[in-house]
């Protein structure tokens, strides 16, 4: 998918991605879910700016979506696995990706985005 079709996927799920060389935004559950962890808002600021040069938008735009259904789930009392594999299974009905495909972007990406808090002091 070119810049302007994933601009355009990201306009219509409300997912921030970064123009080619504008400021760099980060989408909030990626953020929220640093949050979750205990970090510091600086450091999850960091850590998601971080995350989101290493990974790419598109990685980042399937984590972010996942992330905010995550953290729906885990605030209505699930915990942690199940809110995740919920996350997971949903965004696979509402995109028509497989799960597999979805964890094999999400996995990597939530061992990226817990390095990327170690390395921005948290």
């Amino acid at each position: 998918m070119g810049y302007g079709g994933l601009v355009f996927f990201a306009v219509v799920l409300g997912i921030a991605v970064p123009g080619p060389a504008a400021a760099q935004e980060v989408a909030d559950s990626v953020v929220g879910m640093c949050l979750e962890r205990g970090r510091e808002q600086a450091v999850c600021d960091c850590a998601a700016e971080a995350l989101l040069g290493e990974i790419g938008a598109e990685d980042y735009a399937t984590y972010e979506a996942v992330g905010a259904d995550f953290l729906v789930r885990l605030s209505g009392g699930q915990s942690m696995v199940p809110a995740w594999d919920g996350a997971v299974a949903a965004h696979s009905e509402s995109t028509g990706i497989g799960r597999s495909s979805i964890f094999a972007v999400t996995n990597p990406a939530g061992r990226a985005h817990a390095g990327a808090m170690r390395d921005c002091g948290g």
